[in-house]
């Protein structure tokens, strides 16, 4: 007992304890990437191994042996609800089945933009023919038995109710699969017509000789049309030829600052290698797999990938770029650890606090409670987890504060292009070029409107003009100047 407690209490002291693990990446997913993609022209023939005549000669077979099954039967109603209603039912299937089979055949036109010259090539399974041919022979062979009987004998003797019974258990499943299969061929017919790809046909066109060890799951249809065997349609297909995988990497994210990836690039940890790369999928490529996308994949600079692997926060700091990003605030992993970015995240664990600051990846089989102003997140322990832990940072408050500068100052460069700097400066330099010429401007209009002035005679007060008028009212100005200052001086100052 004492035992158990202890081991208890050790668990519980682990996972309080846990560790600073985190530092700029977590894995995630695993995922395949195509980076070799094949396009692939295949011919698809769905055979029409019937005619309108067969369907109608298969009708009548099966609605002569209904025929003989209601006269014997006759109004007994016993009989009627063991062995004539299924085989009422039957022949509805029948029809049913007939007219889906002649409806594909009438829909089908000839075409002209049909290429039969595909080197890969695969020939739908149509409706089996043999299998009905030889359920209606069986069905034809018990009937002959019937000829000579009566409804009287069908009444009272148990051997010919025991052979109605297996005549119409054998009809009525003969007609189903009839109905289904047909039907079913028709759904292929009108959907591959119309260039649509059905999924269901996927596996049955995989089995194709020149598809056999690669996969896709996009089929394109680019045209149909009829033949003298039935429909073709020409379909486009993309093979995943050299497939890798990877683990998908979450980066962490310290106030609005992350490992800086391209647009639409991820990062990735290659399996094989245990190398991180950087995958951009290719999106705009139609038959491009989904599952197994085909993309483009970049080495990390080999400073930054070494410090990463090596688990050198300084170093990986100093030689990585990173970004300002916002993250999402919290997410559920593939392995069911939860990761928490948002530092606003208030994290309890079973009713406990969690006291560490975000990001913050915590596996648990108790309920965790994460509330986001005022947003309440709640992950169940219906995932269960074999070793519960919750892992922090490991990085101190002056290597995020580091990783702050250095993300400002990466993505200060990353936007700073030459040319737009130049653009600025040339702006600038119009404009003080413009303002000088309008100081200029201004004092050039001054000095003519002087020298304007000066050229000019003034009108003395009896109305002689004085050519140097302007020079003498000029010299009178200064001349009261003097006589003021020198009588405010006291001073004996000789005249002017």
């Amino acid at each position: 007992m004492k035992l158990r407690i202890l081991l208890i209490l050790a668990m519980e002291v682990c996972y309080i304890l846990s560790g600073n693990d985190l530092l700029f990446y977590v894995e995630n997913e695993n995922i395949q990437v195509t980076v070799a993609l094949e396009n692939l022209v295949m011919n698809l023939i769905f055979p029409f191994n019937y005619t309108v005549e067969s369907v109608r000669a298969r009708e009548v077979v099966t609605k002569n042996i209904a025929a003989r099954f209601r006269v014997l039967v006759g109004l007994d109603a016993n009989l009627k609800t063991k062995y004539l209603n299924p085989v009422e039912e039957g022949a509805k299937l029948y029809a049913e089945g007939g007219s889906c089979l002649i409806h594909a055949l009438n829909m089908v036109v000839p075409s002209d933009d049909i290429r039969l010259n595909s080197s890969c090539s695969f020939t739908m399974p149509t409706v089996n023919n043999e299998r009905m041919d030889e359920q209606t022979t069986a069905m034809l062979t018990l009937g002959e038995t019937m000829r000579e009987w009566t409804h009287v004998q069908c009444v009272t003797e148990v051997s010919k109710q025991e052979t109605l019974e297996k005549l119409a258990k054998l009809y009525l499943d003969t007609a189903t699969e009839w109905k289904e299969n047909s039907c079913e061929w028709l759904n292929y017919i009108d959907r591959i017509y119309a260039l649509e790809f059905m999924p269901e046909l996927q596996g049955i066109i995989e089995t194709a000789s020149c598809l056999r060890h690669s996969y896709s799951e996009r089929y394109l249809v680019r045209s149909c049309g009829k033949i003298a065997t039935g429909l073709s349609c020409e379909l486009e297909i993309g093979l995943p030829k050299t497939v890798k995988k990877f683990k998908t990497l979450i980066p962490l994210n310290y106030y609005n600052y992350q490992l800086y990836a391209e647009p639409e690039a991820t990062f990735g940890l290659e399996i094989a290698t245990n190398q991180i790369k950087l995958l951009t999928c290719e999106k705009n490529v139609e038959w491009n797999s989904v599952t197994m996308p085909l993309c483009k994949i970049d080495n990390l600079l080999e400073p930054c990938h070494a410090a990463l692997i090596a688990e050198e926060i300084d170093l990986a700091i100093a030689n990585c770029q990173f970004t300002k990003a916002e993250p999402k605030p919290i997410m559920r992993l593939q392995d069911g650890g939860v990761l928490i970015l948002s530092q606003l995240a208030k994290t309890k664990e079973e009713g406990r606090p969690i006291m560490q600051k975000p990001p913050l990846l915590v596996y648990t089989n108790n309920v965790l409670n994460v509330d986001i102003q005022g947003e309440s997140f709640v992950f169940d322990n219906s995932i269960r987890i074999k070793y519960p832990t919750i892992s922090y940072t490991r990085l101190d408050a002056v290597q995020i504060q580091r990783l702050i500068i250095n993300g400002r100052s990466n993505d200060f460069w990353r936007t700073f292009h030459i040319t737009d700097y130049l653009e600025h400066m040339a702006l600038s330099i119009e404009a003080v070029l413009a303002t000088i010429s309008l100081v200029l401007a201004g004092y050039a209009l001054y000095k003519h409107k002087c020298r304007k002035h000066e050229e000019n005679p003034t009108t003395n007060p009896d109305g002689s003009t004085n050519p140097e008028g302007a020079i003498n009212l000029r010299r009178l100005a200064r001349r009261i100047n003097y006589e003021q200052n020198r009588r405010l001086l006291g001073g004996n100052v000789g005249p002017v």
